[in-house]
């Protein structure tokens, strides 16, 4: 009589034995390669898409975030809620995969403009675009956090289309602009130009200022364009070729500052590669009048011709404007510190250091600087027979504890290089240790203990 209840509990048993294995099964095979099954499959069940251009055997990121996210089991149960999964794989060996596999990979890598792995490309179940992601280091439930407030995105996009085709107008094309407002700025320019075309078109006289807004956009997109072709050109052809190919596109096109400050620095390196300083110079001039120039470009172009003229056998004039400069501007460190640089390769190395000193008087608050130019007053002070000294303003720097730890190691290992060539092995190690205790983030650690063994098989490798 109990035959029968055993054979209910044995059942039960045996379907959640079998449940499991299926689930498991389906756990593993949550992802698809086919591109045109995963849109079909979004399309079926209203989901979005997500795309994982990946390289499985190669690529250390990808492989981490296919172990610590994807392929965890919560994150793919609560993933394949909202979107259908796509491997879209480039491994090294590709022999694994079919030719349509390769192919379709292909494609997709080219239609999204995909240069790095792992790209994480979110689409809808149209296969637009709303967001592209990548590698965080995030565990499993934080990065699909990550994802699902991007997907919001798509959805206030949609809420706001479907209220814009109700609408008509200058109110339609205020809709249409709130629904690009959700998506990132570069994704709209990239892949909504029939909206951008259509908002514009509604606003024809400009009544709500999305026509300005709108071809500013594009104005933007043609600017980008220009100094991709730009660099192309410069790269592959002449430098007398370039620098036409730059003229005419000068008067050809309205830039923004921003743009032309970018092209006349192309051109600028042009000049310098044919030797024709003062056309360098002139160029330099123009660069300095360029509106909305911050105080440190401005520094920068300042030291770039100073350096012309240095290079030119015309140091006094060299060291004649960067004094001028360093008077009437400020912030100025940076022309103390060219200063100094020049001071150095002249073997005047005094006025070197009272130049740094000049620079870290007028520093503020940039530690990264700071240790350049400590490092730099230190090397002077060792050249003219004063180690200790240079030694000691480095240690001075480096008990700060207002500077990031690593640039405070990295200034250590300045002071293990100095004792190094010095002869003072042992204490170079210890300051070398030092430099590897205070970096405080693994990664900093990482980074300070490769430095580290690159001097050690510098300076102790056997003679």
């Amino acid at each position: 009589m109990k035959l029968p209840w055993v054979a209910f509990f044995l059942s039960i048993c045996v379907y959640g034995l079998v449940n499991n294995s299926l689930l498991a099964f389906t756990l593993d095979e949550m992802w698809t390669v086919s591109v045109s099954s995963a849109r079909e499959t979004a399309q079926k069940e209203k989901k979005d898409v997500l795309l994982n251009f990946t390289g499985s055997d190669w690529c250390q990121f990808c492989i981490q975030l296919d172990k610590e996210v994807f392929g965890k089991d919560d994150f793919l149960k609560s993933a394949t809620e909202h979107f259908v999964l796509v491997k879209l794989d480039f491994p090294k060996d590709a022999t694994k995969q079919s030719a349509e596999v390769v192919q379709q990979n292909a494609e997709w890598q080219k239609n999204l403009a995909v240069e790095g792995f792992p790209t994480i490309a979110l689409l809808d179940s149209e296969m637009r675009p709303y967001a592209f992601t990548g590698f965080r280091e995030e565990t499993a439930d934080q990065y699909l956090a990550h994802i699902e407030s991007l997907r919001a995105t798509r959805v206030a996009r949609d809420d706001a289309l479907a209220k814009a085709a109700k609408a008509e107008g200058t109110e339609k094309a205020k809709l249409l602009d709130e629904a690009l407002e959700s998506l990132d700025q570069q994704v709209v320019e990239t892949y909504y130009v029939d909206v951008i075309n259509e908002i514009v078109s509604l606003d024809p006289d400009d009544a709500v200022g999305l026509r300005t807004k709108y071809n500013e956009s594009q104005e933007r997109e043609l600017q980008r364009s220009l100094l991709s072709d730009i660099a192309m050109v410069a790269r592959l052809k002449s430098p007398e070729v370039a620098v036409q190919f730059i003229d005419e596109a000068i008067s050809a096109v309205k830039m923004a500052p921003a743009t032309q400050y970018q092209i006349l620095l192309t051109k600028l390196d042009l000049f310098r590669k044919m030797g024709q300083s003062q056309q360098a110079e002139a160029i330099i001039d123009d660069m300095m009048k360029i509106e909305g120039l911050d105080a440190i470009d401005l520094q920068k172009l300042i030291v770039k011709k100073a350096l012309l003229m240095f290079g030119d056998k015309r140091q006094a004039d060299a060291f004649e404007m960067l004094d001028q400069k360093i008077k009437e501007l400020a912030p100025n460190q940076q022309l103390w510190l060219a200063k100094g640089e020049m001071l150095v390769s002249q073997g005047e190395f005094p006025k070197a250091v009272e130049a740094f000193d000049g620079a870290i008087a007028a520093i503020g608050d940039d530690g990264e600087l700071l240790a350049l130019l400590v490092g730099a007053k230190a090397d002077a002070l060792v050249e003219q027979g004063e180690a200790e000294l240079g030694l000691l303003t480095i240690d001075q720097f480096v008990d700060q504890p207002r500077w990031a730890s690593i640039v405070r190691a990295e200034a250590l290992l300045h002071k293990a290089l100095i004792l190094r060539t010095t002869d003072r092995r042992r204490a170079a190690i210890l300051a070398e240790n030092k430099a590897v205790e205070i970096a405080e983030s693994p990664q900093d650690k990482a980074q300070i203990q490769r430095l580290v063994d690159q001097l050690r098989r510098r300076f102790d490798q056997p003679k």
